[in-house]
């Protein structure tokens, strides 16, 4: 029996089904045999698979029952995105920068910048801040019509979420797949798969050790702790997906292990937009929006105001897409304003919607330049993402991307040539890895800096 499966991952004691991505034209049978804490999630960092292939009914006693799921959601709606897609910092990796909002991560391409616009101290270090990120490997070149958020498109600002397909947000409708887990998404976007124990406390736990509780009363959610002891009250719930449903609930409360707490206000049930927060000891922030345009699902923050510090927002439309904004100027307290441009619709050639330059407050810029790279040649020769591929600064110094995938028995290769010379990453990528070893898909191997230093890095499961 073959079930063609997208993007999910399987676990049932020892047995693994591989699987399959919606762009091959030519299947591949894997199966693998494999031991218990390969599937755990604990013992090993495993996050999902990006191949396609079969499944295939190893025992009776597996009784394998998959989703087929649709192959027409656009990249930006994925929960779970493939592994050249994912979202926010991986703390296992090193990032090209030359400032501190700015971070390539040579591995996936894509360019990510991350900023506190507001900095609120508090008791015991209970602060108050304000995140705001971007992701280009979040924006959808073909469709940016799929991405919704309060800050533009590639951008969000929020204090904690919980993704997931359905709104049964405690249970997972098939036990055997991984594609109906809810998804942890942090302030800078990074995400962590909610992996379910089997037990009723902890109802489910992330490998960097977040763990989550079904909130049984009032508005439902989950209480999520991190490893340092906070507590997020996720019991917003809103419906964030365009065309098809992707489920969301927002912090509403945070707690910290010295009872110090910050209440999180929305406009309305169901709704993401953040309207204030408030502290156990006084402190708030207030959120200000634009009025809802043609075509948009929830309005732009137009300000955010905190201990008597303003920050402003400004945006454009994109042409042709209706009811979609990117967002162009953020305007700090001082008056000095960080500026951002962005690419238009550029059809076949990549790069299209994406960040293009970013003008710094006191006034110096950077440009960005993409490509195409071919991430999977074996599994999925035809997929393309888009990657940085230059960058340039108006002080003067410019950087070149090449990207060179990997395949059995040879790591992904990144060459970066830099105004002081050649740096050379090496990754562990979904071709090089066999049984047992996925979890280090996307880890740092070694990196090279011109001929005078290599770091080489070794990793082990939990």
């Amino acid at each position: 029996m073959l079930t063609f499966v997208r993007r999910v991952f399987l676990c049932r004691e020892l047995t693994v089904c591989a699987l399959a991505h919606p762009f091959l034209p030519v299947i591949r049978v894997m199966f693998s045999i494999v031991q218990h804490s390969f599937c755990s999630f604990l013992g090993e960092k495993v996050k999902k698979i990006e191949f396609w292939c079969a499944s295939v009914v190893l025992a009776p006693c597996l009784s394998v029952v998959l989703f087929l799921l649709s192959t027409g959601h656009a990249m930006a709606q994925e929960v779970i995105p493939d592994f050249y897609r994912d979202p926010g910092l991986n703390p296992n990796r090193s990032y090209v920068n030359q400032s501190f909002n700015e971070h390539i991560d040579p591995f996936t391409g894509s360019l990510q910048q991350h900023y506190v616009d507001l900095h609120i101290p508090g008791n015991g270090g209970f602060d108050l801040k304000v995140v705001r990120s971007y992701n280009s490997a979040s924006v959808d070149p073909l469709n940016p019509a799929t991405y919704e958020s309060l800050t533009g498109v590639g951008w969000t600002i929020h204090f904690g979420r919980v993704l997931k397909k359905n709104n049964a947000i405690c249970s997972n409708s098939n036990a055997l797949t991984v594609s109906d887990n809810p998804v942890l998404e942090l302030p800078d976007g990074s995400r962590q798969m909610l992996a379910f124990t089997g037990g009723t406390s902890p109802l489910m736990l992330t490998t960097q050790r977040w763990r989550a509780d079904c909130n049984l009363s009032g508005p439902g959610g989950l209480t999520v702790y991190s490893p340092d002891g906070t507590q997020y009250e996720m019991t917003q719930m809103a419906n964030v997906g365009i065309g098809s449903p992707i489920y969301a609930w927002f912090t509403t409360k945070i707690t910290d292990r010295n009872g110090n707490f910050a209440t999180i206000s929305y406009a309305s049930l169901a709704s993401p937009e953040i309207t204030g927060i408030t502290t156990s000891d006084g402190r708030s922030i207030s959120f200000v929006y634009n009025s809802l345009q043609s075509g948009e699902l929830f309005r732009r923050i137009s300000s955010i105001t905190g201990a008597g510090q303003t920050f402003t927002y400004g945006y454009q439309a994109i042409p042709n897409v209706t009811g979609k904004y990117q967002l162009t100027t953020v305007t700090r307290p001082g008056g000095t304003t960080w500026q951002y441009a962005y690419n238009g619709n550029l059809n076949t050639s990549p790069g299209s919607y994406i960040m293009s330059q970013t003008t710094y407050p006191q006034g110096g810029s950077i440009n960005y330049g993409y490509g195409f790279a071919y991430f999977d040649p074996q599994a999925n020769p035809s997929y393309m993402s888009t990657v940085v591929t230059s960058k340039s600064r108006s002080a003067g110094g410019s950087w070149t991307f090449v990207y060179s995938p990997g395949g059995p028995g040879s790591l992904d290769t990144t060459t970066i040539n830099t105004p002081s010379g050649t740096e050379v990453y090496r990754h562990v990528g979904p071709n090089y890895v066999s049984s047992g070893t996925v979890w280090t898909v996307g880890l740092l191997n070694s990196k090279t800096i011109g001929s005078l230093q290599t770091e080489t890095y070794t990793w082990d499961k939990q």
